[in-house]
């Protein structure tokens, strides 16, 4: 448990600085359309959330539908 925290950790330093990077323009992202698309409707998601025509309860519930494996 203690290892899988210190990973998470490590993963959300670089998450940081990649942000931070991608913001400056100091590193471009490459994304291939299949990821492009796959970004798009978590990002839709939010936005409805943020204005309010989406719960919280539906925002999750609709990624988690997204992230889910297919059974």
């Amino acid at each position: 448990m203690y290892l899988l925290f210190g990973l998470l950790h490590s993963e959300a330093a670089m998450v940081e600085i990649q942000e931070k990077l991608l913001s400056d323009r100091k590193v471009c992202g490459l994304q291939h359309n299949g990821a492009k698309q796959s970004q798009a409707k978590p990002y839709e998601y939010w936005q409805q959330y943020q204005t309010g025509t989406r719960s919280l309860q539906q925002l999750l519930n609709a990624c988690a539908r997204l992230y889910a494996p297919q059974q």
